[in-house]
């Protein structure tokens, strides 16, 4: 399954997030680009996988890490092009926020490990700010560092989020900005990014639904023919009014899919919702704009 979707990713020139977290993914991903031999440069952006093991109450080892870039870039680097989000230090733990002291002492470390990487890897290394931390983080990794991901809480309320991105993608605007898992769509429209990565488009795929452009929005619109939707007015392709209906299905053949297929198969639906992202023309709010978009 993966490797369809992967290879159309490749051929349509999409920027990956792949995270050390899933290492035989990322190798299989890097060796499908070798395989594939296309015409053009391939980005790949290599997440420390940090969260993921926060999450499960364990820690990623550096020298791991380290390791496993410097394995990539001699296998690779012919054909790709890596960047490498920093080993940050989550504070606290998960469902718990954390006091100001291990606010404190994570930001510290974070740093360190930075520091370490980036001289291992000069100007490869992303160093991350996480909403929470103190303004004077901000300011001194933008005054050092010219590319930096924000990084908005996933626990906090979207209208939180975008609020907080605003305002530090805004504050140093001479820098590019990284939105971890800052996809919503007044998310993009709003925030000044240069790059942000994105997971919703196999979630999306994953519980029957594809993507659909109108001309005010980007919405979801469920065509799974297993979906206790399709009894529901509106949440369905086969509930949708008759003109909505015949536009979406029109705009399916016009990408040279099936309706059949997109109703029965994760994988179809999966490479759909991804060159929608690909595709997508944001809409931008007078002082905003956006970049590329790397596929978790």
């Amino acid at each position: 399954m993966w490797e369809r979707v992967n290879e159309r990713l490749i051929q349509d020139g999409a920027a990956r997030l792949l995270s050390f977290a899933y290492q035989r993914l990322l190798f299989e991903y890097c060796n499908l680009v070798r395989f594939i031999k296309p015409p053009h440069r391939v980005r790949v952006m290599v997440d420390s996988g940090a969260f993921t093991a926060w999450s499960k109450g364990e820690q990623v080892c550096r020298e791991d890490l380290a390791n496993l870039f410097q394995k990539l870039l001699d296998e690779f680097s012919d054909i790709i092009d890596f960047v490498l989000i920093n080993l940050d230090v989550i504070p606290g733990r998960k469902g718990v926020d954390p006091t100001r002291e291990q606010v404190n002492a994570a930001m510290s470390q974070s740093e360190i490990n930075f520091e370490w990487l980036d001289e291992m890897f000069p100007g490869m290394v992303l160093p991350v700010f996480h909403q929470g931390e103190p303004t004077k983080y901000y300011d001194h990794l933008t005054e050092c560092y010219e590319y930096v991901c924000l990084s908005p809480r996933n626990d906090l309320h979207e209208k939180l989020r975008i609020e907080w991105s605003r305002k530090f993608g805004l504050r140093n605007s001479g820098r590019r900005y990284h939105g971890l898992a800052a996809t919503g769509l007044r998310m993009m429209e709003t925030v000044n990014w240069h790059s942000v990565d994105s997971a919703s488009w196999i979630m999306s795929g994953g519980y029957g639904n594809i993507f659909w452009r109108t001309p005010n929005r980007l919405q979801t619109v469920c065509v799974s023919s297993q979906s206790a939707n399709r009894k529901t007015f509106d949440a369905h392709i086969e509930t949708l009014s008759p003109l909505h209906k015949e536009q979406l299905i029109s705009h399916i053949e016009e990408r040279g899919f099936k309706l059949d297929d997109l109703q029965t198969s994760d994988t179809e639906r999966y490479i759909w919702n991804a060159e929608e992202w690909l595709r997508l023309n944001i809409q931008f709010r007078p002082t905003q704009a956006a970049g590329e978009l790397f596929d978790v």
